[in-house]
């Protein structure tokens, strides 16, 4: 028997019939000015959505699972890991439950130390920029047979951005991606690090949009045309939930439809933007809702940050937290990608989120490239205005961070970590201006740890 339509009597509500019934409530009040705002996007975001805004999207194919990761080499005494701390960390982590984990800063001294990397038993996805050549030129033949589970991550233009330099020189760069395309054919070894871009304050528009640029840099490159057939993609969560789970969806349709041959491994973390010092234990909350954010963007790979990265030394503590958040999330909320599935807001956001991204994105490309736009400095530029703009927001006290401009706990004591967390900037020579960490509460937390230090003097 076919099951009845148990709401064939009831008449389906228009985006009219709700909006009259919204400005009832209202009593008078602007509905436009009361209750729809504008995302630094600008995105003009309603408060409801129904099937009159659902938009005409491709199919996207999210991963069936996420794959728990815990971060190796983030705190400021990991840099760079030794092998003995990578396997150490790696290894109570597996214990504990994780699946895989992201290695930021590990450099092989030999090939035996190479050698036993290779035979670690669970997925390692390490960062590559920074390896020595010989060790490069080993991930090919019988040594790149025996890696179980080992995944490569290299991204020179990635290094460019956050350091302003590249790891060697620019034609070095592309001979040595021309190399490894050829030793590692159809390996997902190239990768696009977007974190820098969320960090140092772009808006989700600004980050789609040169994640596009920087893929194409690399995909139509002379020396590595129609080598590539897969990336990796490490992009950071910021604090606007649903914007963040409409990122990620965004970013897949935009791959689609420009490299629809292109396979990409997403990998999401917490960006560090909104990360305080002080009231360090509301980093929990903000990591959280950004990992949730990540999972059911369809991301295949989290990692978590450990609440007090950004002042604190390497701690088994802030490691255990990292990883439980990551456990509850998988095992006790279930959580996946095709929760969002159908959801009128996150597809309208999506929609809006291509189009904006693309029309920006082709802007750039007209006007040279991502590379260009660095090497101009057009692109900081304008991820330092996005950056300013909320800042201003913050400063004013619109844009909140509980426990730094709202309801801060005058007992806290942070002064003893100003050396971690505000490091001393490297005074070097740069090809570019490169992209900094711009963390909202920066200077309200100089200005207090200052206040502190005059207040124990005196």
């Amino acid at each position: 028997m076919k099951n009845p339509d148990l709401f064939s009597e009831f008449d389906k509500p228009s985006d009219a019939a709700w909006k009259q019934k919204i400005q009832v409530a209202l009593k008078g009040a602007d509905y436009q000015s009361t209750l729809v705002w504008n995302s630094p996007e600008g995105i003009a975001t309603k408060p409801f959505y129904t099937a009159e805004d659902y938009p005409e999207l491709p199919a996207i194919e999210p991963p069936k699972d996420w794959t728990l990761t815990q971060g190796l080499g983030f705190y400021a005494d990991e840099q760079p890991l030794s092998f003995r701390s990578l396997k150490i960390l790696s290894e109570e982590g597996h214990q504990q439950g994780m699946e895989a984990f992201w290695v930021e800063s590990f450099i092989p001294e030999n090939k035996e130390e190479l050698d036993q990397l290779l035979e670690l038993p669970f997925p390692l996805y390490m960062r590559t920029e920074h390896w020595p050549q010989w060790a490069l030129d080993s991930l090919t033949g019988p040594v790149q047979k025996q890696q179980n589970g080992v995944h490569f991550f290299h991204d020179p233009i990635g290094q460019l951005c956050t350091t302003g330099n590249w790891p060697s020189t620019l034609d070095k760069e592309w001979e040595s991606l021309s190399k490894l395309a050829e030793q590692l054919h159809g390996e997902a070894f190239l990768g696009i690090d977007a974190l820098p871009y969320a960090n140092s304050g772009a808006n989700a528009t600004e980050q789609l949009s040169a994640i596009l640029g920087h893929m194409q840099a690399y995909i139509e490159h002379p020396k590595l045309a129609g080598k590539i057939t897969a990336l990796r993609v490490r992009i950071g969560i910021g604090p606007n939930y649903f914007y963040e789970i409409a990122k990620l969806r965004a970013l897949r349709t935009l791959v689609q439809q420009k490299w629809p041959e292109l396979n990409i491994h997403l990998t999401a973390t917490p960006a560090l933007r909104n990360k305080t010092v002080y009231d360090y234990n509301v980093n929990l909350l903000r990591s959280c809702s950004e990992c949730m954010a990540g999972i059911l963007g369809g991301a295949d790979l989290i990692y978590n940050a450990p609440y007090d990265v950004i002042y604190g030394n390497s701690n088994d503590f802030g490691h255990r937290i990292a990883r439980n958040q990551l456990l509850l999330l998988k095992h006790e909320s279930g959580l996946h990608a095709g929760f969002t599935d159908g959801s009128y807001y996150v597809e309208a956001l999506t929609a809006q989120l291509v189009e904006k991204a693309h029309a920006l994105w082709v802007r750039w490309e007209k006007e040279g490239g991502l590379l260009d736009a660095l090497h101009t400095g057009r692109l900081q530029k304008r991820i330092r205005q996005s950056a300013e703009k909320e800042q201003g927001l913050f400063d004013q006290g619109e844009l909140v961070l509980i426990g730094t401009n709202k309801y801060p706990n005058p007992d806290d004591q942070m002064a003893m970590y100003a050396a971690t967390a505000f490091p001393a900037p490297r005074n070097e020579k740069t090809l570019i201006e490169p992209l900094p960490l711009r963390r909202l509460s920066a200077s309200k937390e100089k200005a207090r740890m200052q206040e502190e230090k005059t207040t124990s003097t005196s």
